[in-house]
């Protein structure tokens, strides 16, 4: 299962087993909206710093990118090298990182993204790092993976 909040801090956004991805009120607690769409489980989600775009990565291998207000999936980029496990946008919402099951981070241009133009996300950078990457930041203007590595 995974969380975040939506920019406006009166929505929770959650992504689970069911395939499923809610939008709660957070005073009300009920479901404002449903977007269905995932073949699998949901690994992680991300709304946009703008609010009206949602991102999700998913079991299905998957990365999918939403308008919450419609519920629609304006585009699905699958993910063929490895699993998509960890989501996070820059600040400004210009950027797009991705950790993967196989110790590369992706980063991925959305400032430029335009579905009018080209239905893919373009690759900026591709980071390989020592070991798994449990979580994503993005401070100082530029993205933190925390990774761990086996104990041996």
């Amino acid at each position: 299962m995974c969380l975040d909040f939506h920019p406006n801090c009166l929505y929770l956004i959650s992504g689970s087993a069911d395939k499923c991805i809610r939008v709660w009120s957070v005073e009300s607690a009920d479901t404002k909206r449903l977007l269905h769409g995932c073949q699998n489980v949901i690994r992680d989600l991300a709304c946009h710093p703008k609010g009206q775009i949602l991102v999700s990565a998913s079991d299905d291998d998957y990365l999918r990118i939403w308008d919450i207000l419609t519920s629609k999936v304006i585009l699905e980029n699958k993910c063929i090298d490895a699993v998509l496990t960890r989501l996070q946008w820059s600040k400004d919402g210009n950027l797009l990182c991705g950790a993967f099951s196989d110790k590369t981070v992706k980063i991925w241009n959305y400032r430029n993204f335009s579905l009018n133009v080209t239905k893919n996300l373009e690759v900026l950078q591709v980071i390989n790092c020592s070991g798994t990457v449990l979580n994503l930041e993005y401070c100082f203007g530029t993205f933190a993976a925390l990774t761990c590595s086996p104990i041996t």
